[in-house]
Order: structure tokens, then C-alpha cells, then sequence
């Protein structure tokens, strides 16, 4: 694993017990308004009977999606997010990483391949989306959730970003590395990495018409 990938875990375990506050205090408004709803609408949008959400956090998406009798297995890197996934319920939740998928540990498959807000890495993740057509049922569709290149108007493409929380109520510990795609470069890793469907939305707040996130959803070849 690159030193920057790993960089990504070691933040998000530094900063684990302040992202669960922040959640349970329901503190980034953005998710409350516009992009939980976004996600679970896509993915009810497929109708499926069965979940996998990497890089799942503390499970929320789970707990949401289990009220529609949706079984739901959870990974996460972070342990402490798996810990308190577990706690909460609503699925099966596992401390894998994404180079866990790559080296075969992981067989299940699944409807649905969720990734809300969750592909932070470079290298892991270019790893990764190679594996992730076995891990689709026949007809499954891969959603992934991501920051939209309108709210990062200074970022270059292809580039390493930080995340220092400015606006945020709760202290976190460190700042978070995370990597930056262009649509276009997300276009190419995933028909490269054998999806020939894909499908890129550009998700508005509809109280202000704000660009929210982007939602790409796709389908093997």
C-alpha cells in the first residue's frame, strides 16, 4: 500500500470517536439534507435483496437499508467504526480493507456494491475496482456516492487533497488525505476495470439547488 493510502486509514482511526459524534449529532447538514436520502434512493432503485457497503463507517447505511428487508454486509478498515456498526445493528459488519478484497479474502457476492464516500485512496482503489465484477450477482449494479468537481473547484484532477473539517462542531484529531478524481477519470477507471455502463448524476440540494455529490452507478460488461 502506498504511504498516502495508508495515510487515509491512520487518519480515519484517529478521527473515529469524533466522526461517530458527529453523526450521532447529526452535525454535517449536507447528509441530513440531501445525500443519505440520495444513496438509499439509489440503491432502492435496484431493488435488491442483498447489500455490500465498503468502507461502511459506524453502518449507518445498513440500519437504513435494513428497515426495507435488505440484508446488508458492512466492511470497514477502521475498527472502531466496525465496533460501533456492530453495536447499532442492522447488518453484518466485518474489519476488512479494500486490499482484502483484492487478495481474495472476501467471496460473498451481492445485488448491490455500495461506496458512499468511501473511495478516499489512490492506488487501493485502482486495485480495487478490477475485483469488484465478481463480487456482483448477474444484473448487479456498483453505486458510488463522491464529492461532485463543483465543490472542489481548486482541486486538480488526479490529485491529493485534505480534508482539515473547518466548519465542523466537533474536534477531530488529524486532517484526511483523500485523493481526487475528475468524472472523466472515474469514467476510465471503471471501464478499465470492466464496467461498460456508466451512468454519472450531478446530485443538487433541492431547497437551494446546490451541487450536493455525484452518483455514478454502473454495470459489468
Amino acid at each position: 500500500m502506498a504511504e498516502q493510502d495508508a495515510d487515509v486509514i491512520e487518519s480515519w482511526r484517529a478521527n473515529a470517536r469524533a466522526w461517530i459524534r458527529a453523526l450521532d449529532e447529526k452535525a454535517i447538514a449536507s447528509r441530513e439534507r440531501v445525500t443519505n436520502a440520495a444513496i438509499v434512493d439509489a440503491v432502492l432503485a435496484c431493488k435488491p435483496e442483498s447489500v455490500m457497503d465498503l468502507g461502511c463507517g459506524e453502518g449507518w447505511l445498513a440500519r437504513a437499508l435494513s428497515a426495507h428487508g435488505i440484508a446488508v454486509h458492512g466492511f470497514d478498515a477502521v475498527e472502531p467504526l466496525v465496533d460501533r456498526a456492530r453495536a447499532l445493528g442492522g447488518g453484518f459488519f466485518y474489519p476488512f480493507s479494500f486490499a482484502d478484497f483484492v487478495a481474495g479474502r472476501v467471496h460473498l457476492q451481492a445485488d448491490v456494491l455500495v461506496f458512499n464516500f468511501s473511495l478516499l485512496d489512490q492506488h487501493s482503489v485502482e486495485a480495487l475496482m478490477p475485483v469488484l465484477p465478481r463480487r456482483l450477482k448477474p444484473g448487479g449494479t456498483l453505486l458510488i456516492q463522491t464529492l461532485h468537481p463543483a465543490q472542489v473547484p481548486q482541486a486538480q484532477a488526479g490529485t491529493w487533497q485534505r480534508e482539515d473539517w473547518q466548519g465542523m462542531t466537533t474536534a477531530f484529531a488529524e486532517p484526511a488525505p483523500w485523493f481526487f478524481r475528475s468524472p472523466d477519470q472515474w469514467q476510465a477507471l471503471l471501464h478499465d476495470s470492466g464496467f461498460a455502463d456508466v451512468a454519472l448524476e450531478t446530485v443538487r440540494d433541492g431547497a437551494s439547488d446546490a451541487v450536493a455529490s455525484l452518483l455514478i452507478t454502473a454495470r459489468p460488461s
